[in-house]
């Protein structure tokens, strides 16, 4: 119920948004339907500790395609406020594969697009499943 009353609640601040759940000491958790990643530049991928959110398997998917980019990765508790630093932050999920978060509190998310990190992280699952995701999206999104 906690999920639902979440999207109510940032659909409601901002139409088109979703909400990020804290965790119970107020560090960053998960989203309503996803996990929330993020990106620093001199980090790499950073998530909530997987002891602390439901497991992802998109996630670990992801995991696995970032590090023969060379993209490094670690778990640690993440406040609102380091996250809202963070060089691009993304959602994982099955139904997605990956989302960027191009907006937090109403502030960009780096340059407000989706970033470098992003691309290179869909491009290597689209290639893996041998299905351009972002594509299919599009395509899922214009049908009648």
């Amino acid at each position: 119920m906690h999920y639902y009353l979440a999207e109510r609640e940032a659909e409601a601040a901002w139409p088109g948004s979703r909400a990020i759940l804290l965790d119970q000491d107020g560090h960053i958790g998960e989203g309503s339907t996803a996990n929330v990643v993020a990106f620093f530049a001199e980090r790499g991928l950073v998530t909530p500790r997987r002891t602390k959110v439901l497991p992802g398997v998109s996630q670990q998917a992801l995991f696995e395609l970032a590090a023969p980019l060379g993209i490094a990765q670690s778990e640690a508790d993440l406040l609102p406020a380091e996250l809202a630093r963070a060089d691009e932050i993304f959602f994982t999920s099955t139904s997605s594969c990956l989302l960027p978060v191009t907006q937090l509190d109403r502030r960009p998310v780096g340059t407000g697009k989706p970033g470098k990190v992003f691309r290179q992280l869909l491009t290597a699952w689209s290639r893996q499943v041998g299905v351009d995701i972002a594509d299919q999206a599009r395509q899922f999104a214009d049908r009648e």
